[in-house]
């Protein structure tokens, strides 16, 4: 089901072909899908979509690189995430669905674009003193959303997580050395994972938005209202995992440490991706060549 297959076994791409590869991208590893966060299968399944318009009636197994591809690449504003859903639901037809061959891919050969450097050099990081004070134009419910992720660095989809599903938990008292309470949830990567919290007050954002079950809503646009009233450059949720990396490094912590409590495979990805500072590098001895009068 969802593959159309005309006359000597072309393999066509439609609209139910791409709604199998969307529910694989969503489904847990653990049940044989990709695990994908909903919100980044959205955009996949989007670009998909311009993609069966853009090679409706083609067979796939015999598209051209430059015939076929290039030429709509050079028309799309985002040729970027054009590129990366279509690489990727091509391996999803070679090495999941085994629908067509290696030397059928066309897309073996298209190269992902590289983040442009403007974007590396873009700050992603808060002040400290701009956060707490955006914080004191909030209500509770959005207090308790923007604690949660200065206390524990997670990404905005991993606190929904956390809120939303049953086997998520707090555990008080847990075991280890001056740990107040840990909050276990399911990683990206299906494997369970813990992060302490070592505040009452955080603590208690915590168990509160767990009680709810929901993550407040339209919380970007209340924030940006918050900052105006706190006369603070408006920020999102997206840059509170940037700023906790770099607000634990400036405050004494070596990048691997960060990088093991925020779950990064490599210090190399806490470095380059998440940590904003101007923390100097060790110091040596040098000589100087002071004048002497």
């Amino acid at each position: 089901p969802g593959v159309a297959l005309y006359g000597e076994g072309a393999l066509v791409l439609d609209g139910q072909l791409v709604l199998d590869y969307f529910a694989f991208m969503v489904r847990p590893k653990s049940k044989g899908g990709k695990g994908n966060y909903r919100k980044h299968s959205r955009q996949m399944l989007h670009r998909m979509e311009e993609w069966c318009s853009d090679l409706r009636g083609k067979d796939l197994r015999r598209l051209d690189l430059g015939r076929d591809i290039i030429p709509v690449l050079d028309s799309r504003t985002n040729r970027k995430g054009s590129i990366i859903a279509l690489k990727g639901f091509f391996t999803w037809l070679r090495t999941n669905r085994h629908l067509l061959k290696s030397a059928q891919d066309p897309t073996l050969d298209l190269p992902v674009p590289q983040s442009t450097p403007e974007k590396h050099r873009r700050r992603k990081v808060v002040p400290f003193a701009n956060a707490f004070a955006a914080a004191q134009h909030m209500d509770e419910r959005m207090r308790d959303a923007l604690n949660l992720l200065v206390a524990t660095g997670w990404h905005v989809t991993e606190a929904e997580r956390f809120i939303r599903e049953e086997e998520s938990e707090i555990l008080l008292d847990p075991p280890g050395p001056k740990v107040l309470a840990a909050l276990v949830m399911r990683h990206k990567s299906g494997d369970m994972t813990s992060t302490p919290i070592n505040s009452t007050d955080q603590l208690e954002s915590a168990q509160r938005l767990k009680a709810s079950g929901t993550f407040p809503a339209r919380l970007n646009q209340r924030l940006r209202a918050a900052c105006a009233a706190a006369g603070v450059p408006a920020f999102t949720l997206g840059v509170m995992r940037h700023s906790f990396a770099t607000w634990a490094v400036e405050a004494g912590a070596t990048v691997p440490e960060v990088g093991i409590f925020l779950h990064h495979k490599s210090p190399e990805t806490t470095r380059k991706r998440y940590v904003d500072t101007a923390t100097p590098v060790p110091q040596i001895p040098v000589r100087s060549l002071r004048v002497v009068r």
